[in-house]
């Protein structure tokens, strides 16, 4: 079985896992937040459709002006791998997704059909 890879910053590297998956009613920009999310990590947790190569996210952050500033993490990550609940709560919890995070629902981690909700002052998933 051959092994998934991308390529950031000229290296190529493994995609590993299976990822969760989080539906989102919208966004901060609106109706094309709608829909299923996959998420990974590669220095930092992004989000990408299901399907497509998340490493095209991760790139995306080199000439970003909002998301450059991750760059350096990118850059020197060693793998793609699936993110974790943990991964995920962390990006719902962070000022950069506050608009984003009241509109995640259900989710899919592991085969396990979960729900993200507001838990006194932050997102979790149960």
């Amino acid at each position: 079985m051959s092994t998934r890879t991308t390529k950031i910053n000229g290296k190529e590297l493994p995609i590993k896992g299976s990822p969760p998956i989080v539906h989102f009613a919208g966004g901060r920009t609106g109706i094309s937040d709608w829909g299923c999310w996959e998420f990974w990590v590669a220095g930092v947790v992004a989000r990408c459709r299901p399907g497509a190569d998340p490493g095209a996210r991760f790139r995306a952050t080199e000439h970003s002006g909002a998301d450059g500033r991750f760059w350096a993490q990118v850059a020197a990550a060693t793998e793609v791998r699936a993110a974790t609940a943990g991964d995920i709560e962390s990006w719902l919890n962070s000022p950069d997704h506050e608009a984003d995070a009241p509109f995640a629902g259900s989710c899919l981690i592991a085969n396990d059909a979960l729900v993200v909700v507001r838990a006194e002052t932050r997102y979790v998933i149960r």
